[in-house]
């Protein structure tokens, strides 16, 4: 019953209310976390994904089809994370949130260009046709010790935006961290 309560439906991704209940817990660790990190130099990388022009995808090809997107979505996005701590929530709609424990800005990018262009690579079939789309994703990792989850996440929602406005399709880390980006 819990395990149903924390998944999406659609998507069989860990839902909102999961990644909510795991950003609190984060927060309510963040003194334990931050004080291993400043041990171990093992920063915590949160992104922010949204797949691109969705509500057109929506308008033109149904809801349907939309939902088989997002499953699709979740599927490529699930199978282009390969370690154990890391994981994938769906936040709402068509935004998603990985979190990647001991991994910094520079790890942190690899990992979600990889994720962006296995989606972008993704065919969606529907209905005989053979459908694609692309995913911006914002970067953030925890740096300081006045951070908090939330705080990582808005720092995650604003590189994304930044992401939206270069043109969708491509990754962007939060301001404060080094100018590392990938078309």
């Amino acid at each position: 019953m819990y395990q149903q309560s924390v998944k999406d439906t659609l998507t069989g991704l860990f839902n909102r209310r999961y990644l909510e209940s795991q950003l609190a817990y984060l927060e309510s660790q963040l003194a334990i976390h931050i004080d291993h990190a400043k041990r171990h130099k093992e920063p915590l990388c949160l992104l922010v994904l949204d797949v691109d022009h969705f509500k057109a995808f929506n308008d033109q090809h149904g809801h349907l089809a939309g939902d088989d997107c997002l499953v699709t979505v979740a599927k490529q996005l699930e199978q282009s994370l390969y370690r154990p701590a890391d994981f994938i929530a769906r936040y709402g709609g068509e935004e998603f949130v990985v979190v990647l424990p001991h991994t910094d800005a520079k790890d942190g990018m690899q990992i979600a260009e990889r994720l962006r262009l296995n989606v972008s690579a993704e065919k969606i079939e529907y209905q005989g046709q053979l459908l694609s789309v692309t995913i911006s994703i914002g970067c953030a990792v925890l740096r300081h010790s006045e951070e908090t989850a939330q705080s990582l996440l808005i720092a995650a929602d604003s590189a994304l935006y930044q992401a939206k406005a270069a043109g969708r399709n491509c990754v962007k880390v939060a301001v404060d961290e080094p100018d590392i980006t990938h078309p």
